[in-house]
């Protein structure tokens, strides 16, 4: 019976240190990853964007992988005749 006693008390204890050091890494690796979301957010934010005159509009350019995505499946769209109605 002491052997028994020896290996649940050893798992026991095993068990609770993998679940200690396992929970302090899980929140130690989102914390990062957080504060690195936070960073970017922050260094988007403080991008110098262009000023826009007055009277004229800035179209922000589509990054060159969205654009390939969009024009390869897109041959134009279908004609509708237009009515008026009174």
């Amino acid at each position: 019976m002491g052997l028994l006693l020896k290996i649940a008390l050893i798992t026991f204890i095993l068990l609770f240190v993998i679940i200690k050091v396992g929970n302090f890494v899980f929140r130690t690796v989102f914390w990062m990853m957080g504060t690195e979301s936070v960073r970017r957010q922050k260094q988007a934010q403080a991008a110098p964007r262009p000023r826009q005159k007055k009277g004229h509009i800035y179209v922000e350019p589509i990054p060159e992988k969205e654009a390939r995505h969009r024009r390869s499946g897109f041959n134009g769209g279908e004609y509708v005749d237009y009515e008026e109605v009174k």
